[in-house]
Formats: C-alpha cells, sequence, structure tokens
C-alpha cells in the first residue's frame, strides 16, 4: 500500500496585502445585548441617556464584562452602605444613535460610575429594566464625578453618600 501526503503554502492576495485589513470589519469587544447574557446571580442594568444629551462616556467598576480578557479596576472603599467594590472597569459610551446600554451586576453587589466626557450629563437607569414599572435612578451625574451604587437580591439600587 502507497500513501502520499501532499502540504503547500500559496501566498496570495488575502495573506500579503494588507490595505485590505483596513477596509473589513474588525472584531469589537462584545457588549450585554440581553439580559440573558448576564451570569447566575447577576441584576441585569440597563444605563439610558436622557433625550436631548451629549455623547456621554461613563466608566464603570464592579461590573460584570463579556472581555475574556477584562481589565481590573483595583479596590474602592464607597461609604456605607454600599460594599467594598472591585472587579473589571467596562465603558459604556452612549450618544444618540446609541442611547442605551445594558450591564450585569452581582446581587448585593456594588458598583461605581465615573463620568469622563467633558460636562455634565442627565441619565437614567435601573438594574430592573424587564419590569413595567422598574426601581431606576435618574440622575445628573457632573464631570468627573463618580457615583457609588449598591444592589440587593431582588436588584433594587441604593446610592451611596459621596
Amino acid at each position: 500500500m502507497t500513501c502520499f501526503f501532499y502540504n503547500s503554502c500559496e501566498k496570495t492576495g488575502y495573506q500579503t496585502d494588507d490595505s485590505r485589513i483596513l477596509n473589513e470589519k474588525r472584531i469589537m469587544p462584545r457588549d450585554i445585548d440581553d439580559c440573558d447574557e448576564c451570569p447566575v446571580n447577576y441584576c441585569c442594568c440597563a444605563i439610558e441617556l436622557a433625550e436631548g444629551q451629549l455623547e456621554t462616556t461613563l466608566i464603570f467598576c464592579g461590573v460584570y464584562d463579556v472581555d475574556p480578557t477584562p481589565t481590573s479596576c483595583g479596590t474602592a472603599s464607597p461609604p456605607s452602605p454600599c460594599a467594598s467594590i472591585s472587579g473589571s472597569i467596562k465603558t459604556i459610551v452612549l450618544n444618540s444613535n446609541d442611547p442605551k446600554e445594558l450591564f450585569c451586576v452581582p446581587f448585593g453587589g456594588s458598583f461605581s460610575i465615573y463620568n469622563a466626557s467633558g460636562g455634565d450629563r442627565d441619565i437614567w437607569f435601573t438594574c430592573q429594566p424587564e419590569l413595567t414599572f422598574p426601581d431606576s435612578e435618574e440622575l445628573t451625574i457632573l464631570d468627573e464625578e463618580t457615583l457609588f451604587f449598591d444592589t440587593d437580591g431582588s436588584c433594587f439600587l441604593t446610592g451611596c453618600p459621596n
């Protein structure tokens, strides 16, 4: 019995033309698109930009991130009743084309939101987005301000004084 194995590589235009890479869609970090994507024992939360607001960049600490290599935000000790915050950083950018995003926080967990937008912003958020009348917060977050929140086992929000 004779067995023949042939292996070769051919350089094609796809392998050598780097300009094609710039024109193709790149794989981008994924966001939470549905509350079912939150891990078990996590609250699904939604944050929304108030109508008429400019683009807003918010940096979260203590939230779940689907990124396989999340960046740690270290540990923060907010005022009572919030517990110590640690976990990964998640940056959410909201604008008129994409005014709402989902994120996940552990039951009974605390998290922080930092406004990196360059101005004060009005936002609305809840950790009960699937309910008809959710427990929610409507607030103005000042430029470069960090706000702290806590969730209980039913995903009710409690603000922590700054």
